[in-house]
C-alpha cells in the first residue's frame, strides 16, 4: 500500500495551513472593515459637529448684524447743541491783559417795532439795571474826583446796547443779552466778579493814582479860506493878482493831556470785560454748533448704513441655510447607513 503522502491531493481539499491563513485574512479584513466603519463614523460625527458650530456662528452673526442694522436704521439724527458756559475768570483775564478773547431782522412794521421797544425797555429797566449797578459800584470806588459816572442810558449807549441794535439784529450779542436768560445771568455774574479780580483791581488802583503826564493828539481837518494863484474858478482869475479865493480843508493837530499807556479807567475796564464776554461766548457757541453738526452728520451716515447692514444680515442667514442643507445631507446619509447595518437582509435591495 502506498504512503498517504504519495497519494495525489484533491483539488477541493484545503490544507490546514491554508485554512488558518484564510481565517487570519478574514479576521484582518473584518477588523479593517470595523476600523474603517469607526473612522467613517468618527469623521461624519466630527463633520456634523463642525457644521453645527459653523451654522450656529452664522445664525448668531446674522442676528447680531440684523440687530446692528435695525439700530442704525432707527438711529435718531436729532442733536442738541451744548449750552455755552463762560467763567468770569476767563473774561477778566482778558481785561487785565488788554487782549481779545477768542476774537471773534430788521422789521419795518410799526407793530413789530413797538413790540421790540417794549421788550427792550422792560429789559433795560430790569436786567440791564442790575448790570449798570455793577459798573456804578466799580466807578464809585475807583473813579477820579473829576470823572462822571455814566447814567444808565449813557452806559447802554457806550456799550452799544440800544433799541436800534436790538431791532436790526446787527449785533447778535444785544439780542442774546435781552432774550437769553442764561447769557444774561453769566454776563451779570462776570460783571459782579470784576471788583474782586486782583489783576483788574491793580489796574484800577493805578488809574486812580495816575496823572495825565502824556499827550493824546488827533488830527482834524478845518475849512479855511485862502488865495490860490492856480485856481480858475472865478470869473476874473486872469486879472492881477492872478488866481481865485478858495476854501481848503487844512489839517490841524490838537493835543490834550492824557494818562500814560496801560492806564485803564473803570468805564474802560467794564467795556473790555463786556466785549471779551461777547467774543468768548460767540466763539464757544460757534464751536458747539460745529460739534453738533458733525455729530448730526455722523448719525445720518450711521442711519444710512442701516439698510446695507440688513442686506448683509440676510446674506449671512443665506449662508446659514446652505450650511444646514449640508448638515441635512450628512444626517440623511448617516441615517441610511444605520438602516443598512441593522435591517434584515430580506428588506435590503438586491445587488
Amino acid at each position: 500500500m502506498e504512503p498517504a503522502s504519495l497519494l495525489p491531493r484533491s483539488p477541493n481539499r484545503i490544507s490546514v495551513g491554508e485554512k488558518q491563513l484564510l481565517i487570519v485574512l478574514g479576521r484582518a479584513m473584518e477588523n479593517l472593515r470595523t476600523l474603517s466603519g469607526r473612522i467613517e463614523t468618527a469623521y461624519l460625527s466630527t463633520l456634523r459637529f463642525v457644521v453645527l458650530i459653523v451654522a450656529t456662528l452664522f445664525v448668531l452673526s446674522a442676528g447680531v448684524i440684523l440687530i446692528n442694522g435695525l439700530q442704525r436704521l432707527l438711529t435718531s439724527t436729532e442733536v442738541a447743541e451744548e449750552p455755552v458756559t463762560v467763567i468770569p475768570g476767563e473774561v477778566l483775564a482778558s481785561v487785565a491783559t488788554k487782549k481779545d478773547v477768542n476774537s471773534a431782522a430788521s422789521s419795518s412794521e410799526a407793530a413789530q417795532a413797538a413790540a421790540d421797544k417794549k421788550i427792550f425797555d422792560r429789559w433795560k429797566s430790569g436786567t440791564f439795571a442790575a448790570y449798570h449797578q455793577s459798573y456804578v459800584a466799580l466807578a464809585r470806588r475807583y473813579n477820579k474826583p473829576e470823572d462822571q459816572i455814566l447814567t444808565r442810558d449813557q452806559f447802554a449807549e457806550e456799550l452799544g446796547y440800544t433799541v436800534d441794535a436790538y431791532q436790526t439784529g446787527d449785533d447778535d450779542s444785544v439780542r442774546r443779552f435781552v432774550n437769553d436768560p442764561s447769557y444774561a445771568a453769566q454776563l451779570t455774574a462776570t460783571a459782579k466778579a470784576l471788583p474782586s479780580d486782583r489783576r483788574v483791581v491793580g489796574q484800577l488802583q493805578q488809574y486812580r493814582a495816575a496823572q495825565k503826564t502824556a499827550q493824546t493828539c488827533t488830527t482834524d481837518y478845518v475849512a479855511r479860506r485862502m488865495w490860490d494863484s492856480n485856481a480858475t474858478s472865478c470869473s476874473n482869475w486872469y486879472e492881477y493878482p492872478q488866481g481865485c479865493a478858495v476854501v481848503r480843508d487844512m489839517p490841524v493837530q490838537r493835543c490834550v493831556p492824557a494818562y500814560p499807556e496801560g492806564i485803564t479807567s473803570p468805564a474802560q475796564a467794564f467795556a473790555q470785560m463786556d466785549l471779551g464776554f461777547r467774543s468768548l461766548w460767540t466763539s464757544r457757541q460757534t464751536k458747539n454748533s460745529e460739534d453738533a453738526a458733525a455729530k448730526r452728520e455722523a448719525l445720518q451716515a450711521k442711519q444710512a448704513s442701516g439698510m446695507p447692514t440688513l442686506v448683509q444680515a440676510l446674506q449671512v442667514f443665506g449662508a446659514f441655510l446652505i450650511v444646514m442643507f449640508v448638515f441635512l445631507v450628512i444626517a440623511i446619509e448617516r441615517h441610511l447607513r444605520r438602516i443598512a447595518q441593522t435591517a434584515p437582509p430580506s428588506l435590503l435591495p438586491a445587488d
